[in-house]
């Protein structure tokens, strides 16, 4: 459910340039610059960027692709240039087969292509949201996606352990592909108070 604020799926969709971040919230959509005096939305110069969702256990792959392509959004919470033209399913025990099928098509219903695999999915894309709720799956299907040489968005959290996120960083600074994972979460008011107060502690 994205829509109790005390939900907290509210998600780093994608880093595409070195000047800003695109997120998505249950709220609509902003945009967090590095520096917020010199963000210029026409900087950012994404037309037709194609996305291929990976995963439809979670239901982030159906919210995010109707922020950014369903017809019924507001305009004020779209984001413009991006699509999700691709998606891929497999079996997991987050989601039975029918709740696979009515996310499917949602998608299909919005413009998306169900792909039998990856290499499929990511033909011809310019980025790669990896959408599945189990995190031990997420160093299996990184390896999968940095071969593909595309940015990616890796849907909380990083991974199972610290381990496996550690090497899920270096296969992306390794393969030279820019990876994103996070929670805009962090920007609320309460959490950077809470994380100002650890930080002046000795923890």
């Amino acid at each position: 459910n994205h829509n109790p604020p005390s939900a907290c799926f509210l998600r780093f969709f994608f880093h595409f340039s070195s000047d800003a971040i695109i997120v998505l919230t249950n709220a609509g959509v902003f945009r967090r610059p590095r520096s917020v005096d010199a963000y210029q939305p026409e900087d950012n110069n994404m037309s037709d960027f194609k996305l291929a969702a990976i995963g439809l256990d979670t239901s982030h792959t159906v919210a995010f692709t109707t922020l950014l392509q369903g017809d019924k959004t507001p305009e004020d919470q779209k984001i413009t240039g991006l699509r999700v033209v691709r998606a891929m399913r497999f079996p997991s025990a987050f989601q039975a087969e029918e709740g696979q099928n009515q996310r499917q098509a949602q998608l299909e219903a919005m413009g998306v292509q169900m792909a039998s695999s990856f290499e499929d999915a990511v033909k011809g894309v310019d980025g790669i949201l990896l959408e599945m709720n189990d995190p031990a799956m997420h160093l299996e299907w990184v390896e999968k996606a940095v071969k593909a040489k595309l940015p990616i968005f890796l849907d909380k959290p990083l991974a199972a352990t610290l381990e496996e996120g550690k090497r899920i960083v270096d296969l992306a600074k390794k393969n030279n592909v820019r990876l994103w994972t996070a929670s805009s979460c962090r920007f609320f008011e309460r959490s950077e108070e809470h994380t100002s107060e650890l930080q002046s502690r000795q923890v």
